[in-house]
């Protein structure tokens, strides 16, 4: 209803809260789970109101970053680049710390 495109079946976890800013740049494909506390977005602390630009201003939205097919983001990590499939990734910013077997 907000914009974010979410596929079939997604699992939501308790807790999880989809991005009310910038919630068009949000897709979650088919066959996800989004466990919890997560909070998935398009974002850095970006402001939106019906008269703005994206990004404009001195915060950013940046869409474009994606998590591959069996791919796990640790807890309370913060995606900043696309995530290759069969990795885990970790910590703020996220980075690899395994492949998923």
């Amino acid at each position: 209803m907000i914009g974010t495109s979410i596929g079939r079946p997604v699992f939501v976890g308790l807790d999880t809260r989809l991005t009310d800013q910038f919630p068009e740049w949000v897709r979650i494909e088919d066959d996800v789970t989004l466990s919890f506390p997560g909070m998935p977005g398009a974002h850095d602390d970006a402001h939106r109101m019906d008269c703005t630009t994206p990004a404009a201003g001195h915060r950013t939205a940046a869409p474009g970053v994606a998590v591959g097919e069996r791919a796990v983001a640790g807890a309370a990590g913060i995606v900043t680049r696309a995530v290759p499939a069969g990795r885990t990734v970790a910590c703020v910013p996220s980075r690899v710390v395994q492949e998923v077997s």
